[in-house]
């Protein structure tokens, strides 16, 4: 069944309500229609089984047939801290580290890292939590792991952490 993050303001007792880029997909890449079922989930760790009722062209409006609370989370909160890699690898770095299980990533700036993304910092920023997201609703989780800010390496502290590896 097909999986999609939706925040909490999304879900009432009503329903759901389905707004953004999950409209196409839903509507366009999957062609769900009225009746299909799909699973929504939220940051409080809750899962809903929903049927679809109205498919609009701004919105989606599902029907709650169940509610369940999971937790797939591992008891161990893992920080990664990647330095900007080139290209498309820093997109594939974030994927693999989501469904692996990290639970935030700080996007570093070492001395010899290649990439500039200063002056188009939150625009990469919105982009690598588009794909932590996506990562997260196709692996089963059920948190979406932050992609905080982007830092320098000399600005990371690892005191901040119970254990660090470098």
């Amino acid at each position: 069944m097909h999986r999609f993050y939706l925040l909490k303001e999304q879900i009432s007792d009503k329903g759901v309500k389905i707004t953004g880029s999950d409209v196409n997909h839903i509507k366009n890449v999957l062609r769900l229609k009225t009746g299909d079922r799909i699973k929504v989930f939220d940051s409080a760790q809750n899962v809903y089984t929903c049927e679809l009722e109205e498919l609009d062209r701004e919105y989606i409006r599902g029907r709650i047939l169940s509610k369940e609370s999971v937790n797939t989370e591992s008891p161990i909160k893992v920080t990664l801290a990647q330095c900007l890699a080139k290209g498309k690898k820093m997109d594939l770095i974030i994927k693999m580290a989501v469904e692996l299980g990290v639970n935030a990533v700080i996007p570093a700036i070492s001395e010899r890292s290649v990439p500039k993304i200063e002056d188009k910092e939150d625009q990469k920023i919105a982009h690598w939590q588009t794909i932590a997201k996506e990562a997260a609703e196709q692996s089963g989780r059920l948190i979406v792991p932050k992609i905080n800010h982007l830092r320098t390496i000399n600005d990371l502290n690892p005191n901040e952490y119970d254990l660090s590896l470098m």
